[in-house]
């Protein structure tokens, strides 16, 4: 199905749209890792982003379980120059795309990246929308307001209301001092890191 990424500043670009059919609106930034897409998909510090992936094989390592920063996608959605590939890895457990449905992750194909990486860093990241629109005359206004990019509060969105889980770990020779990690866009493998080197972390 053919979609659109509508920037604010008016700029249009028409694609085809992978993943969950659905209208979105978030800021779009751009990452320039040749792997780690799952990853970045769920990895809390792209809250509320449309991540425009500068390598254009996205999908060969398909998806698995173990590739994840969060259980759930924060990222809501993501730009892509080509299809996505057919995965070609062992580690594959699902294609990318079927995964991106079951996540109600929006994305879009087709789409000359490298002109948008250069617009974004000339003018910085800007809110866009991106899905379909029946009479194709998209209102970023109003899907906006639909989804509540503007002034959402990503912060208190994302660190919730509980107390930050405390991980209790072995620590060799001379106790360390601890290391608080807020439960604010942390990223699991952080907490990995410091536990390999025996860290405390709460």
């Amino acid at each position: 199905m053919s979609g659109y990424l509508l920037l604010e500043d008016g700029t249009r670009l028409d694609g085809e749209l992978c993943g969950a059919l659905d209208r979105v609106t978030g800021e779009v930034g751009f990452n320039t890792a040749m792997t780690g897409y799952q990853e970045i998909l769920t990895d809390p510090s792209y809250a509320g982003q449309l991540i425009t992936f500068t390598f254009p094989h996205i999908g060969n390592v398909g998806a698995n379980a173990e590739d994840l920063e969060a259980l759930t996608c924060h990222a809501r959605g993501l730009v892509l120059r080509a299809p996505i590939t057919d995965p070609a890895n062992y580690r594959a457990q699902a294609h990318l795309a079927r995964w991106l449905e079951q996540q109600g992750l929006v994305g879009i194909a087709a789409i000359d990246t490298r002109r948008l990486t250069r617009r974004l860093r000339e003018s910085g990241a800007q809110t866009a929308a991106l899905g379909f629109h029946p009479d194709r005359s998209p209102d970023i206004d109003r899907l906006a307001a639909r989804t509540g990019v503007v002034d959402a509060g990503l912060v208190r969105l994302y660190a919730g209301n509980s107390e930050a889980d405390q991980h209790t770990l072995d620590v060799r020779g001379n106790a360390p001092r601890p290391v608080v990690v807020p439960p604010c866009s942390t990223r699991p493998h952080v907490v990995r890191a410091l536990t390999d080197v025996s860290t405390p972390c709460q």
